[in-house]
């Protein structure tokens, strides 16, 4: 705690001294057609969790520690090529966060009840950059037509982020073509991908030991997305392909839910598209949908002998009210489909007897969960803070039935949202967020008076509260707290005595299942 805080006194004191006014990007040179801009950002996170891990309320688990994360961008452009043609632009971005996209805890922290993450020193190697873009966009022969090759970002496909999983930086190519069209416009994109790459490179001085575990550097993968979107005056209609070819060596794959395949080689396919259309008098209707093709190919005797083919498939519903009022509604509803598992795959600990894999898969797949930490980076706005692991300084959500047995994954969940964005005061971000939270396969669990039977869907509700103010200049507080009240799926795990042979259907707060809280305080520079 005494490192963190001379650094909040420290942020506080640069923000103050340096930052009289907020600033757009800071040009640091300019000569003829060249021209040099940067930006970056420098985070210091506390967090404060109570009943996270199990929901057990007899059982003190309060945790309370900081987190840090920084980045800086340098672009170097020339805006010398004929008109229409767009700039040349050599793109370099280096930062340093911690595990799996989240911020570097700089003290320990327990992820499980039988696991601790160690904490990333302030003062040492552990905090060092890493180089994690560095790519360059060039316009090519016509109007319109461009290319960036290199480490780079690639997730413009839908309003939800989740047809093509891509949220971190990876080795590929992308081609853009915008065609102007009276009123609108057409813009066509095809992208490719190695998604292990950044991760084996691991373009830092040292890797930190916190992140040895981190199985990010065996993959043997490529993938690919192509997409056309329609822009006509607010309105967008996007239709998109993509699919992930993996011939990952089986040693070298991690694979839990099929857990006895002979996996040689993977292809998974999504086709799917969004929809975002203005009704008028301020109402804004926005759907989305998509489907899994493939499979995963198995050359031995386990799961029958045969192949397992992706069925999942994913839709989500949004309605929004935007008035020049102080309060914006909007209503969600989400839809990601899941395995399922019966009474004997439960009685035996065995799935490798379902031929098919109906759990949606938008970035990583069940036949190679260590695509995980390059294709699916956790943090994804929109989602349950606490319940899902959707804070920027915390690694962990609730375990809940799934395939992945990840809290982030978006497969067998159904979820309804309500949110509130209050207009309040000028600058100051006040929203609020309501979740309920279903399970639609939640598997069977083991009961001393009926064997087993099958459990509750319900998971819970949440409510998230988001509130940022710029305090000064280019400083900003930021708060975000959630509040998870478990569902009847939790209290029904009070009479298990199953030991989760499939962990499909985890058990979580066996004993006095209660709420669970968290809260994350920010200050944020930006420079």
């Amino acid at each position: 705690m005494h490192h963190f805080s001379k650094l909040f006194v420290g942020i506080f004191v640069v923000g103050f001294l340096f930052s009289p006014e907020v600033l757009a990007r800071k040009i640091i040179f300019s000569k003829n057609n060249f021209k040099a801009e940067t930006d970056g950002s420098v985070e210091l996170i506390q967090n404060y969790l109570n009943n996270v891990i199990d929901l057990n309320q007899d059982k003190g688990d309060d945790e309370f520690f900081p987190a840090a994360q920084y980045m800086g961008n340098v672009d170097l452009i020339y805006s010398g090529l004929p008109l229409g043609y767009g700039d040349i632009v050599l793109h370099g971005m280096a930062e340093r966060k911690g595990r799996l996209g989240y911020a570097a805890n700089l003290a320990k922290v327990d992820i499980s009840t039988t696991r601790e993450i160690a904490r990333y020193h302030i003062l040492s190697q552990d905090m060092f950059p890493r180089l994690r873009e560095l790519s360059l966009t060039t316009p090519l022969f016509i109007k319109g037509l461009k290319t960036t090759l290199g480490l780079h970002k690639y997730y413009s496909i839908g309003w939800t982020t989740q047809l093509f999983g891509i949220k971190d930086s990876n080795y590929g190519a992308t081609v853009t073509y915008t065609h102007p069209l009276k009123e609108s416009s057409l813009v066509y994109n095809f992208h490719w991908d190695k998604p292990d790459f950044n991760s084996k490179w691991r373009m830092q001085f040292k890797r930190p030991t916190m992140e040895n575990n981190e199985a990010t550097n065996h993959t043997n993968a490529n993938r690919f997305t192509t997409d056309l979107s329609y822009y006509w005056k607010s309105n967008v209609l996007q239709a998109m392909v993509s699919g992930l070819w993996d011939r990952t060596k089986l040693g070298k794959r991690l694979i839990a839910f099929f857990d006895n395949l002979t996996v040689k080689k993977e292809f998974v396919g999504n086709v799917g598209g969004s929809w975002v259309q203005y009704l008028g008098k301020d109402w804004t209707l926005f759907l989305e949908g998509a489907k899994n093709f493939g499979e995963i190919s198995n050359t031995g005797t386990g799961g029958g002998g045969g192949n397992v083919e992706h069925e999942g498939w994913m839709t989500a519903v949004k309605l929004a009210f935007t008035p020049p009022v102080w309060i914006q509604p909007s209503f969600k509803l989400f839809y990601f489909s899941g395995n399922d598992v019966s009474m004997d795959d439960v009685r035996t600990g065995n799935t490798n007897s379902i031929g098919t894999n109906k759990g949606y898969i938008g970035g990583y797949s069940l036949g190679n969960e260590n695509l995980a930490d390059t294709i699916n980076t956790p943090i994804s706005g929109g989602f349950p803070m606490l319940s899902m692991a959707g804070l920027h300084g915390v690694m962990k959500g609730v375990l809940r039935p799934n395939s992945f047995a990840d809290p982030t994954a978006k497969e067998n969940l159904l979820l309804t949202q309500a949110s509130f964005n209050f207009s309040l005061a000028k600058d100051l971000t006040f929203i609020l967020d309501f979740f309920d939270m279903w399970a639609p396969n939640p598997g069977y669990g083991q009961f001393a008076t009926s064997d087993y039977q099958k459990l509750s869907g319900h998971l819970g509700t949440e409510a998230n509260l988001i509130l940022g103010y710029p305090i000064w200049g280019n400083l900003k507080a930021t708060m975000l707290s959630a509040y998870f009240l478990p569902g009847r799926y939790y209290y029904e795990n009070n009479n298990r005595i199953d030991t989760d042979p499939l962990s499909f259907s985890p058990k979580v707060g066996s004993e006095n299942p209660d709420a669970a809280y968290s809260t994350e305080v920010s200050l944020k520079w930006t420079f």
